[in-house]
């Protein structure tokens, strides 16, 4: 089953990045917590009881869809960097990133709690994607 993150209409005006950044991270540390309990799951299965693994996956795609538009309007600043450098370069990637990373774990646990993970892998063994 394709995963499709719908995206959102070009941005037409100058991105709010104090509104972007706050409506991100909300506070400090924000992505640190996550992070940390993250890894005290996989390592003892302690839930995550982090302020990010409270949003919904409709919250995490907007706030991802949020980045791709600012990154979209910043996007001639970057014509001439490699993408491999943009996120040294672009907060806005570098938060993509992670969002990107947060939905990532979220779908992967479903997967698992749902006993779907050795059908997935037996399907993409077979070469269905």
């Amino acid at each position: 089953m394709p995963i499709i993150v719908p995206c959102m209409q070009a941005q037409t005006s100058t991105p709010q990045k104090y509104l972007t950044d706050r409506d991100v991270w909300g506070e400090p540390g924000l992505r640190s917590e996550y992070d940390q309990a993250h890894r005290k799951f996989l390592k003892d299965k302690t839930p995550d009881t982090s302020r990010i693994s409270k949003l919904s996956i409709t919250e995490v795609m907007r706030r991802m869809n949020e980045m791709a538009s600012c990154m979209n309007f910043d996007q001639k600043q970057f014509g001439k960097i490699p993408p491999t450098q943009h996120a040294e370069y672009d907060p806005f990637i570098a938060i993509y990133d992670w969002l990107r990373t947060v939905l990532t774990e979220r779908l992967w646990g479903f997967l698992d709690r749902h006993n779907l993970v050795e059908q997935m892998l037996k399907e993409d063994k077979q070469g269905l994607r």
